[in-house]
């Protein structure tokens, strides 16, 4: 299934990559990786 971000969404997503890069950037990669994998979760049981 196709995804795509709300341009608000995408906005404020982005923002906490920025804010994560600046302020726990060992974490950066782990907070979008969560992200994604919950994006995914939604996708597969999109009527759970």
């Amino acid at each position: 299934m196709n995804y795509y971000f709300h341009l608000e969404a995408e906005e404020e997503f982005l923002g906490a990559i920025d804010w994560y890069e600046d302020h726990e950037e060992n974490l950066v990669f782990d907070f979008a990786r969560e992200v994604y994998a919950a994006i995914g979760r939604a996708a597969e049981r999109p009527k759970a």
